[in-house]
């Protein structure tokens, strides 16, 4: 994926493998969806049957979806009417772009979860947008606060509040990565590591409404021949998440890992993540 590698320090290599995978192109989806007026998962052949009524929002408590467990492993079982191929796709993409920071995401629930594993999890996400981050300060990566919590209420729906933050250590003194990450009040500093292999992929193979807008996800976890992650752009990185379960047991770039499952609400804007657990088997 043509990345430059620069060396990291102790344990932060050990993590670089588990660094997310959030392309300019992924961010900037979501900004072209405020600017379209078409639904983000309206594919081409469905933009004129789906409403946003497919999509109960976070506040929405009943439904009319009646659908069972919808099994997506095959090639040729289409994909079940309330969630179009586009839906799918998505949240293919956000889980593969979360899948690199999994490390931190064990177990992960919304209602209950550490403070600073979903910081580190914003951080990862965050270092690959098209938005100009990370800055650097000394042996620092930093990242404006606001942008990290705008990240993970978008993702999670989890609301970091100041208070939150003030219980972290402030940067300086000796190399400590269980102080990390720091707050200065305006900034989060992270001990600068790069040198990031993005080549894990998670594919959906089936999923269930809950009946109350949220969804349990089951899906693949696929490894992509690390020689073809290193030489192709995000596109062609992102267009592995649009295949079915069956095709990528197929497809000779990819070799199953294991499997995963999340809940989510789908929102206007996307997936929004409740729980997230993965399984290597």
């Amino acid at each position: 994926m043509k990345l430059t590698k620069i060396a990291a320090t102790g344990i932060c290599f050990a993590l670089a493998l588990s660094a997310a995978a959030c392309s300019a192109d992924g961010r900037n989806r979501e900004k072209d969806r405020d600017e379209d007026s078409t639904p983000w998962y309206a594919s081409e052949s469905t933009a004129e049957a789906e409403t946003e009524a497919s999509f109960p929002s976070l506040e929405t408590s009943e439904t009319e979806n009646t659908i069972v467990v919808t099994d997506l492993s095959r090639e040729t079982e289409p994909y079940a009417p309330d969630l179009p191929d586009a839906a799918i796709t998505e949240i293919s993409i956000r889980l593969t772009e979360l899948n690199h920071a999994g490390y931190y995401l064990t177990d992960f629930e919304s209602s209950e979860y550490d403070l600073k594993d979903v910081l580190h999890v914003a951080r990862t996400c965050l270092k690959l947008a098209d938005n100009g981050l990370p800055l650097y300060d000394s042996e620092y990566e930093t990242y404006p606060v606001q942008e990290v919590k705008n990240f993970l209420m978008e993702y999670f729906g989890i609301d970091i509040s100041d208070s939150d933050l003030a219980s972290l250590s402030e940067p300086g003194g000796d190399f400590d990565l269980t102080r990390e990450p720091f707050y200065d009040g305006e900034y989060l500093y992270f001990y600068a590591a790069d040198g990031e292999i993005y080549s894990a992929i998670d594919i959906v193979r089936s999923y269930e409404p809950n009946g109350d807008g949220t969804y349990d996800i089951y899906f693949n976890r696929y490894q992509l021949d690390l020689e073809k992650a290193m030489d192709i752009s995000w596109e062609e990185y992102y267009e592995y998440c649009s295949l079915t379960a069956g095709e990528a047991d197929n497809n000779p770039d990819l070799t199953y890992v294991g499997t995963g499952e999340a809940e989510i609400a789908m929102t206007s804007a996307g997936p929004q993540f409740i729980e997230i657990d993965f399984n290597e088997t």
